[in-house]
């Protein structure tokens, strides 16, 4: 017995350039209107936004300190389209010096401090440019002793805000930098865009003294990071203590049919490429811009690689593919290891 078509489903697909045709996961997430669907980008912002506010923000962002004015319209903005795409937490994430991305997740409810019992949508400018999540367990190196443990994460404007899914439960992410009570850096990426910021000075400098015009003229980096990672079945990682405790083959011997012979390298994905296909559609929706996926030299191996983008997003990208491929993996029953290629020849190549 054929069900009938939904008429709006069928006109909606069509005009969003969907086929009708039967096809996989990933064939439909490579179409447009799936790449950063869950990212908040100027397309968005500038259909919400009021038209002045929206030019002086463009004008303004990354390089002048934004005005209450423009960092209330952007919050009203980006509150308005997390509802829209039924949000109910919001966080500042951030990279400390633990390597795991990092969040405080407070709800967009609040208490109207009139009517002390009434429950209203909040979200302000004041919430959008800093949170203090508590930095006292968090790696400090050194920097301060624990007693001074107040943090500050800071909205970070170079990277598009972003929404994450946890089951039935979607949260808002603003990209952020993480410092200290005294200015210290607490995190990966305030020491990047430094780094970025001094590169930037260096080589106009450079341009300038061999008679380059170096006006309204820029200088970046730009970086691709490729991973290469081990999808295992969690039911045989969970029988390997090294595995679990280093995340990497430390006893045991080579397999008998190893790498001798290259035949793992670029085949077919094989019974992962399920596992592969959500990855990709994950990574998709959330504007990381994935062109490249193989099977690598060893057994159970991949290789995912990006186009190319600026230093300090591509980093702040690379570390969203590390989470989103490890809770991928664990969907499928898999586990998803970052490490090296075991072959001794392989790692000869690569280091």
């Amino acid at each position: 017995m054929k069900s009938e078509r939904n008429p709006s489903e069928h006109h909606r697909r069509h005009s969003r350039g969907y086929s009708t045709a039967p096809g996989t996961k990933l064939e439909r997430a490579r179409l447009k209107g799936e790449f950063g669907s869950l990212v908040f980008t100027d397309d968005i912002l500038v259909d919400l936004m009021p038209q002045p506010d929206y030019q002086d923000f463009v004008a303004k962002r990354n390089r002048v300190r934004l005005d209450d004015h423009l960092i209330e319209s952007y919050a009203r903005c980006l509150k308005q389209w997390a509802l829209e795409n039924n949000a109910t937490h919001w966080t500042h994430s951030f990279l400390p010096l633990n390597d795991q991305l990092s969040s405080k997740q407070d709800a967009f409810l609040s208490i109207d401090p009139e009517q002390k019992q009434a429950i209203i949508i909040s979200f302000s400018g004041k919430d959008l440019r800093q949170s203090e999540p508590d930095a006292s367990s968090f790696p400090s190196a050194g920097s301060r002793p624990t007693h001074q443990a107040r943090g500050y994460a800071i909205w970070d404007q170079t990277i598009p805000p972003y929404i994450l899914s946890f089951g039935t439960t979607r949260t808002l992410y603003i990209p952020s930098l993480y410092f200290g009570w005294n200015g210290v850096a607490l995190d990966r990426r305030i020491p990047l865009q430094r780094s970025e910021h001094r590169v930037h000075k260096a080589l106009l400098r450079c341009l300038a003294a061999v008679g380059e015009d170096i006006t309204n003229q820029t200088a970046f980096t730009s970086l691709g990071l490729e991973q290469e990672f081990f999808l295992i079945d969690r039911k045989l990682f969970l029988r390997r203590p090294d595995l679990m405790v280093a995340g990497r083959t430390l006893i045991g011997k080579p397999s008998a049919k190893g790498q001798q012979l290259s035949d793992h390298y670029f085949t077919d994905l094989g019974h992962r490429s399920q596992c592969m296909d959500d990855i990709n559609r994950d990574l998709w929706q959330l504007g990381i811009p994935i062109i490249t996926r193989h099977k690598e030299v060893a057994p159970g191996q991949y290789e995912m690689a990006p186009h190319f983008e600026s230093g300090p997003i591509a980093a702040y990208h690379n570390s969203m593919l590390l989470r989103s491929t490890e809770q991928v993996a664990r969907r499928h029953g898999l586990v998803a290891l970052f490490m090296k290629n075991p072959s001794k020849a392989s790692m000869a190549r690569h280091d």
